[in-house]
């Protein structure tokens, strides 16, 4: 999952498409998203699995599942874009999940494979919390 600031994203817009901040500022809030972070450490720990949390400024959305070029900013009016250095067109939602995904597995395997024999993963996983040295592949 992707560590994202709820207050930045609760913050009220200026200007144009105020309307539309303040709908989605007011779905934010009715789905609890500290809850569901919490129900997933939860739910993670009971069955043994490990909650891998993507730093926020990943760029998920920016950069090509295909080939991994970081493309330029996009508004979020753009659903849909082309990379410019493999040409495959991209859904903003698909292309940032399957970037997530990849990222969160790496995670997980480099911290799994610096573990002693035996040893289990820890329950959750912060890419925020790393060390640097870590994170060099």
């Amino acid at each position: 999952m992707e560590d994202l600031s709820i207050v930045t994203l609760l913050r009220p817009a200026k200007g144009k498409g105020r309307r539309r901040k303040a709908k989605l500022s007011r779905s934010i809030q009715d789905a609890a998203w500290g809850e569901l972070l919490r129900q997933l450490r939860y739910k993670c720990e009971w069955y043994g699995r490990t909650l891998v949390i993507v730093d926020r400024f990943f760029p998920s959305t920016r950069r090509c599942s295909s080939c991994h070029t970081k493309g330029p900013r996009l508004d979020l009016s753009v659903r849909a874009w082309t990379c410019a250095e493999c040409g495959v067109i991209h859904d903003r939602d698909v292309n940032a999940a399957v970037n997530l995904r990849d990222e969160g597995m790496r995670l997980y395997w480099l911290i799994a494979s610096a573990l002693p024999p035996g040893r289990v993963p820890p329950p959750v996983i912060k890419a925020s919390e790393l060390e640097d040295c870590l994170l060099t592949v």
